[in-house]
């Protein structure tokens, strides 16, 4: 489990995120200035932007809390059989399951979101809320997605090439519809490893899936951006309304004294 600080997010002022999704979002709201449409496409990013706030807030305050249990000494006392390590993991096993839940949710919302921002940079339309897409089944039915981005989610959704997209979806899936819950999987012992366990019911022992909370944030950092980069390219080439071409920029920031989100016109040839 590595600190978010060996991730290229953070300067001294926050976290920052330059997304060009997004910006091509921007590009399609600009053509149309304070138009409903223009308006939808802000709410749409802002609340991508939320997300990954979120996503990388929740998964500060895990890594928090499994460095301190780390910290704490494995060693059984002479009087109690109960270690360091142990009381911290009982004492703190609520906060590791509650974030850990968060974290899941926020990720599959920011995936979903990620779906709904380029339906609407494809159709230009406004969808009521109970039709919006869904990352899983993004480009399935409809016959206005161009056949190379429908192919490319097909891609994400494999298990062997994209794991913590499918397991992120399903694990959701699993604590929303299906009564499934989280609990710290930890032994006696430190371990390099942050493992959350779903079991459904009182059982521990039966059905359960459990999840690595360093390998899926990782997996999110290094492989989302190139995904959001893929898709880009792809609709800047098909979407005609864009002319194969960036009119907007926006990017987002949060930290101690920043939470901005900036939008940015660009100049023909910037």
């Amino acid at each position: 489990m590595k600190p978010v600080e060996q991730y290229k997010i953070k300067d001294d002022t926050g976290f920052h995120y330059k997304s060009l999704i997004c910006s091509l979002a921007g590009s399609v709201g600009f053509k149309s200035q304070f138009s409903d449409l223009d308006y939808r496409i802000k709410e749409l990013t802002q609340s991508f932007f939320n997300q990954w706030r979120f996503i990388i807030e929740t998964y500060q305050r895990l890594y928090f809390l499994f460095s301190s249990l780390n910290k704490c000494s494995d060693n059984s006392g002479s009087i109690s059989r109960l270690s360091e390590f142990d009381m911290y993991a009982s004492k703190h096993e609520l906060d590791f399951k509650d974030f850990s839940y968060l974290l899941i949710v926020s990720l599959k919302t920011y995936l979903d979101l990620f779906a709904c921002i380029i339906d609407i940079i494809i159709n230009q339309k406004i969808r009521p809320e109970h039709s919006l897409p869904d990352f899983k089944s993004f480009g399935r039915k409809s016959k206005r997605i161009p056949i190379e981005i429908s192919n490319a989610f097909k891609d994400y959704m494999d298990e062997n090439k994209y794991p913590w997209i499918s397991q992120v979806i399903e694990i959701r899936n699993m604590i929303i519809h299906r009564g499934y819950h989280l609990k710290l999987k930890i032994g006696f012992k430190k371990t390099d490893s942050l493992i959350i366990q779903a079991y459904k019911g009182t059982d521990f022992y039966t059905n359960q899936v459990l999840i690595n909370i360093g390998d899926i944030f990782n997996s999110f950092l290094l492989q989302m951006p190139k995904i959001e980069e893929k898709i880009s390219n792809l609709l800047i080439e098909k979407v005609e309304l864009l002319n194969k071409t960036l009119d907007y920029e926006m990017s987002y920031s949060f930290g101690d004294l920043i939470n901005n989100y900036v939008y940015k016109e660009l100049k023909p040839g910037s």
